[in-house]
């Protein structure tokens, strides 16, 4: 039988290719850079939905594992880390093409935000790996993950492109802390399978943003490329 949800894993997925985005190409002899309090409202945003999702599948999680599902098998597993091998690649894109322009995004994204979604997903991973049960590793990892989430981070170092990706990577792994315990408790055979899925549905919608144009000085431009050439 087909593991029911594929198009619910799909949708999710979606969420960590969102800054692909419709950034703007490097137009014919003129300068570009994004928007950067646009991007700040589209980062925020997605870190919101993010976060109502990861409480959403956590609450899931714990009424399974109150019920007394155990884990039968890894195909769960597989289907989760191969949505991440294939959001991957798309993330990376991403991060080339936001370079230039990175320095340009609002401290409080580059410096606070992007570190409290690092140390999120790394908190929620530690306590699920933690002995105990589901419902108490679950539980937990939500908590320390929205206690970091709302921890302002003192500033310590920029954030340049390849944070992007973390970032994208680090609200996935939040987000889908309570998603991947879920599915580990969450037998392939389970008759009332469909209908878990079915009530997964959220109305937290990922939706595509656009990254506003603006011409920027040429010698601006070349200061930003002398920059990130001295750091290679």
């Amino acid at each position: 039988m087909a593991f029911p949800g594929k198009i619910e894993r799909d949708r999710y997925f979606s969420a960590s290719v969102l800054f692909r985005g419709r950034f703007a190409e490097l137009r014919e002899g003129k300068k570009m850079a994004v928007d950067k309090d646009k991007l700040q409202r589209d980062l925020d945003a997605l870190g919101e939905a993010a976060m109502r999702r990861g409480e959403e599948l956590a609450v899931k999680a714990t009424q399974l594992a109150e019920q007394g599902l155990e884990w039968a098998t890894p195909r769960a597993q597989k289907l989760y880390e191969d949505g991440v091998a294939l959001a991957a690649p798309k993330i990376e894109e991403a991060a080339i093409k936001v370079r230039p322009y990175l320095d340009n995004v609002h401290d409080k994204v580059v410096e606070d935000y992007l570190p409290r979604i690092e140390e999120a997903a790394r908190e929620a991973q530690r306590a699920l790996a933690e002995e105990g049960s589901l419902t108490e590793r679950v539980s937990k990892a939500t908590e320390v993950a929205t206690e970091t989430l709302t921890t302002a981070v003192p500033k310590k170092r920029r954030f340049r492109a390849g944070r992007v990706a973390l970032w994208t990577l680090g609200g996935a792994a939040v987000a889908g802390a309570g998603y991947l315990a879920w599915r580990r408790s969450q037998p392939i055979d389970d008759p009332w399978a469909e209908e878990y899925w079915a009530d997964l549905d959220t109305d937290a919608d990922f939706e595509e943003f656009e990254v506003e144009e603006a011409e920027v000085p040429v010698e601006e431009m070349e200061a930003l490329e002398a920059e990130e050439d001295e750091e290679k």
